[in-house]
This record gives C-alpha cells, sequence and structure tokens, in this order.
C-alpha cells in the first residue's frame, strides 16, 4: 500500500527555478492522487456527490434531521437557466392485460431533469408511494391482470426542486382480467347443466313436458306470426325463465334465444360459442348457482343480507359483455380493443403509435419521431444501413455495438469515417468541409497555387488582394562633395493574387479573377540637411494594412498595402535622406459571382509583397570614400484571398495540404 503524500507547506523560501518547480510537482501530486489519477485508490477523495450516486446519503435542498441525509446548496453553473418546475398537465393512462402505460406533455420548462410516479391502490395521495422516476414524458409498469391503481406525477429540476402534483385526486390505472381465466372462471363456476346429457339422450326417451312449460303459435296472415317456447324457472326473487321464440312479420323477422347458457351439441358432446353476461354483471355462487344482474358489490356482501350469504361471497363475480374462447373473423371494426398477445402480419397505424417496448423482426414506416433516447440493451444491436457488422466496409451505415466495443462505420469500399469506443478513429478518403454559413475562409500561403474542394453550387463572395510595392531606400549622403557611384534602389513591385474555378479533372473552369500587385514607384527624397519621418505605404482594402513611415526605420505592409518608406536627416553632412516616396499597395477585387457547372475545387495563388530598397557600399579601393549603408525601405504587404459561401462553409480542409503547410512553415 502507498503511502499518501502530504501537502507541501506554501513557503516564503521559494525563491530560485528549482524550489518553485518542486512545490509545484508536489502540489501537482496531491491533486492527482485526490482525484484518484495515480497512487492506491484508497487515498482518493471522496466527493458529496460520489456518496450520494454509492447511495450512502441523501442529498436534499433544505435542512434535514433525518439520519443519512444531508443538507448541500446544489448552485448550476451561472450559465444555466432553471426555472421552477411547472405542474404536469395532459396525464392520460391506458391498461391493457399485464401493463398500465402513462403519457403527459413533455414539460417546457428551464432546467428539467426528471418526473416522479407516485401510485396507491386506493385514491388517496397521502400514502401514494414513488414507483419512478423518469427523464422522459412516458412510463410503462408492469402490473397484474385485474389491477386497480390511481397515479399522480411531479417533475423535478435540476436544483432537485420538486414542483406541485399534477392534480390531488388520482388519475385511475386499471389492466383488465385475461378472457382465457374469465372462462375458465365461467366453466367452472357454472359447471355441467343437465341439458348436456338429457339432450343427447334418443328423443323418444324424453318425457312428457308439463305444465311449466308454455307453448304459443300464433299467425297474422298467410306470412306473419310467431312461435315461442318458454320455461319458467322456480319461484323466487332469482326466478330466471328459459325458452326460445321465432317471428316474423311483413318487414322483419327474429328469432330469439333466452338463457344463461347457450350450448351446441352434436349428440355425443357440447361446447359453448360464447357466454352472455347481460345488465349489470352475473355473480355465480360456490355451488353454481347464478344470479343474473347483480353487482360486484353485491356478490362481495354475501348477496347484501344479514348475515351474509358465503355461498354468494366466496362465489364469483363477472363483469357483462360477450365472452368468447376463441374465434375466426375475416373483418371487424373495434372502437377500443384491448390484447394481452397479438400476432400480426401487417399493422397499418395510421395515427400515433404509443408502446412503451416495440419487438419486430422488421419495422417499416415513412417517418418515426423520437423525442427521446432509443435504448439497445443486447451486446450485438445497433442501426444498419445496408451494413451487416461494424467492420463491414460495404456502402452503408453502421451504428452499434459488437461484444465490448461500440462505434459507427459510415462509408463504402474506397473511403469513409470510422470511430469506436476504444478510441480508434479513421478517415480514409474523407473530404471534410469548414467554416459557417457566409463565414469567409482565408488563405495565407504565399507563392504557391492552392487547391480546395468545394460543396458550393450558388452564388459565392471571393475577396482578392495583391501584393504591396516595397519602398525605396533611404537617399545618399553627400560626403565633402562626392558622391557615391552607386544610385538609391526602387522598393520592388508586389505580385499579383488569383482565384479560379476547376473541375474534377483540374481543368479551370469560366473565368479567373485576378487582382494586381502594387506597382513599383519613382524615387523621390527629402534634403538630408535636416531631420524628416519616412511617410507610409499606401494601404489596401484591408484595414491597418499600411507598411508606417519610419523614424528612421519604417514598417511591412500587410495584407496588400505598401511598404513604408525610412526616415533621414542632417549629421555633419553624412546623414542620408528620408523618402518622400509613398509605395503602393495592391489592387482589390471583391464581389460576388457564380459558381461554374462543373467546378468541384477553387485555385488560389496569393501574391508576395514586393521587396524594400537596400542600399550597401563598402567603400573607395583608395580610401578616399568610406563605407555606407543606407535605411532599408518597408516590404509591401503579401496578397490575400478569402472565399464565403452564403450557405454553408463551402471550403474543404484537406488533412494532407495541411500537414505540408506546416512543415513549410516550419522549415
Amino acid at each position: 500500500m502507498s503511502k499518501k503524500p502530504d501537502t507541501p507547506n506554501i513557503s516564503a523560501e521559494l525563491i530560485d527555478e528549482g524550489s518553485q518547480q518542486l512545490f509545484n510537482e508536489s502540489v501537482k501530486e496531491c491533486l492527482e492522487v485526490l482525484e484518484g489519477k495515480r497512487g492506491d485508490g484508497l487515498d482518493r477523495a471522496l466527493t458529496a456527490r460520489d456518496l450520494s450516486t454509492a447511495g450512502v446519503i441523501k442529498v436534499t435542498t433544505s435542512s434535514s434531521d433525518v439520519a443519512g441525509e444531508i443538507a448541500i446548496a446544489v448552485t448550476p453553473l451561472a450559465t444555466d437557466v432553471v426555472q421552477f418546475p411547472t405542474t404536469p398537465t395532459g396525464l392520460t393512462i391506458s391498461g391493457a392485460f399485464t401493463n398500465i402505460l402513462l403519457v403527459w406533455d413533455s414539460p417546457t420548462f428551464e432546467g428539467f431533469t426528471s418526473t416522479e410516479v407516485w401510485r396507491y391502490e386506493t385514491n388517496l395521495l397521502a400514502s401514494s408511494v414513488l414507483v419512478a422516476t423518469v427523464e422522459h414524458h412516458m412510463y410503462s409498469e408492469p402490473v397484474n391482470p385485474a389491477s386497480t391503481y390511481y397515479y399522480w406525477i411531479r417533475h423535478v429540476n435540476k436544483l432537485s426542486q420538486k414542483g406541485s402534483f399534477n392534480a390531488s385526486s388520482g388519475t385511475l390505472g386499471q389492466t383488465n382480467q385475461t378472457v382465457a381465466s374469465i372462462l375458465t372462471d365461467l366453466n367452472e363456476s357454472i359447471g355441467l347443466s343437465s341439458l348436456d346429457t338429457a339432450l343427447s339422450a334418443d328423443i323418444a326417451t324424453i318425457g312428457t313436458i308439463g305444465t311449466s312449460v308454455t307453448a304459443h303459435t300464433s299467425a297474422l296472415g298467410a306470412i306473419s306470426g310467431e312461435h315461442y317456447v318458454r320455461i319458467n324457472g322456480a319461484a323466487g326473487s332469482h326466478q330466471e325463465v328459459a325458452g326460445f321464440g321465432i317471428a316474423s312479420g311483413p318487414n322483419s323477422s327474429e328469432f330469439t334465444v333466452n338463457a344463461g347458457i347457450f350450448k351446441v351439441g352434436n349428440g355425443s358432446s357440447s361446447t359453448t360459442p360464447f357466454f352472455i353476461v347481460t345488465g349489470v354483471g352475473m355473480a355465480v355462487g360456490q355451488d353454481g348457482t347464478k344470479y343474473t344482474n347483480q353487482t360486484k358489490a353485491w356478490q362481495e356482501s354475501g348477496g347484501a343480507t344479514t348475515p351474509p350469504d358465503t355461498n354468494i361471497s366466496f362465489g364469483k363475480w363477472f363483469a357483462a359483455g360477450t365472452y368468447m374462447e376463441s374465434a375466426m373473423i375475416a373483418d371487424a371494426s373495434i372502437d377500443v380493443a384491448k390484447i394481452n398477445n397479438l400476432t400480426v402480419d401487417f399493422a397499418n397505424v395510421t395515427g400515433v403509435l404509443t408502446a412503451n417496448q416495440i419487438e419486430a423482426i422488421q419495422l417499416d414506416a415513412s417517418n418515426i419521431d423520437i423525442n427521446h433516447y432509443l435504448d439497445f440493451t443486447s451486446t450485438t444491436s445497433g442501426v444498419r444501413f445496408q451494413k451487416t457488422t461494424l467492420a463491414d466496409k460495404q456502402a452503408g451505415a453502421f451504428y452499434g455495438r459488437e461484444g465490448n466495443v461500440a462505434g459507427f462505420r459510415v462509408g463504402g469500399t474506397t473511403g469513409g469515417i470510422y470511430a469506436d469506443s476504444t478510441g480508434l478513429v479513421e478517415l480514409n478518403n474523407v473530404r471534410l468541409y469548414s467554416g459557417g454559413p457566409g463565414t469567409p475562409v482565408e488563405f495565407f500561403q504565399v507563392g504557391t497555387v492552392l487547391t480546395q474542394g468545394i460543396s458550393s453550387t450558388g452564388t459565392v463572395t471571393i475577396l482578392i488582394v495583391g501584393g504591396g510595392a516595397g519602398a525605396p531606400n533611404s537617399g545618399l549622403p553627400n560626403v565633402n562633395g562626392y558622391i557615391y557611384p552607386q544610385n538609391p534602389t526602387a522598393g520592388g513591385a508586389g505580385t499579383a493574387s488569383w482565384l479560379e474555378f476547376r473541375n474534377s479533372s483540374g481543368t479551370r473552369v469560366g473565368s479567373r479573377y485576378t487582382a494586381a500587385g502594387g506597382a513599383s514607384s519613382a524615387i523621390t527624397h527629402r534634403a538630408n540637411n535636416q531631420y524628416y519621418n519616412g511617410v507610409s505605404g499606401q494601404a489596401s482594402s484591408q484595414p491597418n494594412s499600411a507598411g508606417a513611415g519610419g523614424t528612421p526605420a519604417p514598417g511591412d505592409g500587410y495584407r496588400g498595402g505598401g511598404g513604408g518608406s525610412p526616415g533621414g536627416g542632417y549629421q555633419n553632412y553624412s546623414s542620408t535622406a528620408a523618402v518622400t516616396t509613398v509605395a503602393n499597395a495592391g489592387t482589390t477585387i471583391s464581389q460576388e459571382v457564380t459558381v461554374p457547372a462543373g467546378a468541384t475545387q477553387i485555385a488560389v495563388y496569393l501574391g508576395a509583397g514586393g521587396a524594400g530598397g537596400h542600399f550597401y557600399y563598402g567603400g573607395s579601393p583608395n580610401g578616399n570614400q568610406g563605407v555606407v549603408s543606407s535605411t532599408d525601405g518597408g516590404d509591401g504587404g503579401d496578397g490575400y484571398v478569402t472565399y464565403a459561401d452564403p450557405e454553408s462553409g463551402g471550403i474543404e480542409i484537406d488533412l494532407t495540404s495541411i500537414l505540408t503547410r506546416l512543415n513549410a512553415l516550419e522549415a
């Protein structure tokens, strides 16, 4: 186990470079140990955030006497705007059989972090418990069939401030009892009826129908009439009637069956194609007795008797409806459907599909909007377009994970972009474009033709400045009447700058745009019998481009500006004379141009500024004339070119070219 370093003392004796360096290294070591970047991990400092994340403490924004809670004033960055959470709106709840789905309006206040979901079995907010904290506007909870819960939600911001609940009264969420379980209960509760055996016997063995059977036939003309058979049950509060009837009238006909159970038999067995429960529901006692048109509360109370009838209260209750074991339907229109397990070949959703989870081999949609995350849990998963794996180099795209490596690959066999979680990044034959919309891209390398790919197709703005001219050197002295044989040197002319468009083959398309360099000027001087400053060069179209006049040394031009002229003056009749020549600036072309058809790149040339004049005389062989050197004129500013696309940056970044330029600059 390593030894934790001591924090160094701040001493007033840190006066030399060595002691200061030692102190700096000691402080750096202590900080890195506390951050866990070096040394034993047991010496790493723990923050309140670490303890909160690990669940050791609970951070609150107000003072707390609860054990394990610590009050910390959480302050966001000064640039953050955090608003108090608004009251949630639009909460709707849907229940199927084993899941309840909550959906609400997405919060719009600044600083939102999460939404809390609270739940309880009854509509009592004070007793509700927190069941989930989600970062989006949807929550799905798995529950048992036939479950009933009430829900409340509230938003939380970055300061852990919690807003109001959506309402004091909860929103009801229910799941249905599965139809299969209901049918099982119905079959178990109702059991085998006497008709199952009676109707399977030979018709000749059925005895005489007693007085409890009523048969009625009437006729209204040749085509109208009715016939019905009715059997009244035993008298009592829950008397049932079974029967069937047929009727025919001038405009309609009818066949009606009145029975608690409808069965179809073939002489040896029977089946119940459907169960029909009418009224407010049906209760079935433990002994199979049916009680029609009774509420669930009536069944649970034991028939509303004193004492309760346990045969009823321990029985079962069924909601009104039609129950079918199985069905084959060719075409159906359903207003509301709750389906526990759905298997379909095609699902055409013309409105909105809201789901907590979608599992599909293939999902076809013209538009899928996702306002939160798209989560992939498998170690082999992701989104693919014409690629099968992360290593696949055929044309397409792959975003996903394979084993412990996550990454993406976009491109084809000849080029593309690859990056993964190991830190590997590959750029193969990739064209990178720079600059924001309308932002000029500048060129600085002088004397070399630069080519850059472009994505522009419309109108662009170009700025071209030729190189500025250099200024002459200072005038020659006159010593004892001798005139030196060398004449003053004029400044050099600036070189032209230009820009042209080229196609993919490198051939120019359209015109070349050329800005001429500044011309060299004739030499003029002041008298050297007194001192004068030099004059500044001519300014180009660019700010601060003129070379400053000398006092006596002049300044060089900038971005096409003319070089400054040197100053001079009297000193024992041997002083150089100040120059009065103004060095010319390069010309400027600044205009909008249309990119020619077929242009895929631009070629740019930056002209160099002219050199300032220079003079040096080493003296005459006989010694009558001494060594003389004048003050050099300022150099002209180099040319300058920019290119701006109002729609995009439009300039390709050639990494190889950049490296070449960097190497040239270093050289």
